[in-house]
């Protein structure tokens, strides 16, 4: 018998095998359908919603049980951060990946969300879904990776000097 990841055991996180769900909260209909264009034809990865806001976010997140939320930085007049904070708050763990064109996060605004990371809008494809499955993937099995580590996750980040994607 094949052990499961002791994450996928406690339902935290999906086995493997099977594809890994992902909820877009963008206020910008062409992003999210690009980001859902991208994702869905990837193997392991499939958009189960698009949120344009907050409200419609949490309609939807307990139905759906995601196992990533990609989450813009600017939602009309909503904060990214500030929205991430409230799902810790009220105990949602699911992992964020933050992303904007406008604003970068600091380490330390990063840091107060457990399970987040951030990455330019304006990356490529390739180090979009790399930052996608590093914060999907923590290298550290209990999930205690500090949030700023997640920030390191790709190469192409650290080699540029800029500590975040």
């Amino acid at each position: 018998m094949v052990q499961m990841h002791a994450l996928s055991q406690a339902g935290k996180v999906a086995p493997p095998t099977a594809k890994r769900r992902v909820l877009i909260v963008d206020d910008h209909d062409f992003f999210a359908a690009c980001l859902r264009t991208l994702l869905d034809n990837e193997s392991d990865l499939v958009v189960c919603d698009i949120a344009a806001n907050s409200q419609h976010l949490r309609e939807r997140i307990d139905q759906l049980r995601p196992d990533l939320l990609v989450i813009d930085l600017s939602l009309g007049t909503e904060n990214g951060l500030e929205l991430g904070q409230q799902l810790r708050a009220l105990q949602i763990a699911t992992p964020i990946l933050f992303v904007s064109t406008l604003r970068t996060p600091s380490i330390e605004q990063l840091a107060t969300i457990r399970h987040a990371a951030f990455i330019a809008k304006s990356r490529a494809p390739a180090e979009f879904l790399a930052a996608l499955r590093g914060v999907l993937t923590p290298q550290d099995p209990a999930g205690s990776q500090s949030p700023a580590e997640f920030a390191f996750c790709h190469a192409t980040a650290k080699s540029s000097g800029n500590p975040l994607l």
